[in-house]
């Protein structure tokens, strides 16, 4: 998998603080930081080795999956432990 620092990966709650009228603080911070993303039959299946290998859920997994292969070096969530390096190229940062 490659890395490309300059891609970033966003958690659906994000996207959710992006159109919401009532945290204005954190639309703007998630206006700032979101990029498009896609998922397939890959996803899944590194899904579910991460699944196996750590102590996240199915769901973050395929989160976690989708953003390393598509070589992002930064995950955006509030969701997930904040600073932790996944196989040392994708880093979870709480934009909030």
């Amino acid at each position: 998998m490659k890395q490309t620092s300059d891609k970033v990966f966003v958690d659906t709650n994000v996207w959710v603080y992006f159109y919401s009228v009532t945290e204005p603080l954190k639309q703007q911070a998630a206006a700032s930081f979101l990029e498009k993303s896609k998922h397939d039959a890959e996803t899944i299946r590194e899904a579910l080795k991460l699944l196996k290998s750590s102590k996240y859920s199915y769901y973050d997994s395929l989160i976690i999956a989708a953003a390393l292969l598509q070589g992002c070096g930064t995950l955006l969530s509030e969701d997930m432990h904040n600073t932790h390096l996944i196989n040392e190229i994708l880093r979870i940062q709480n934009p909030f």
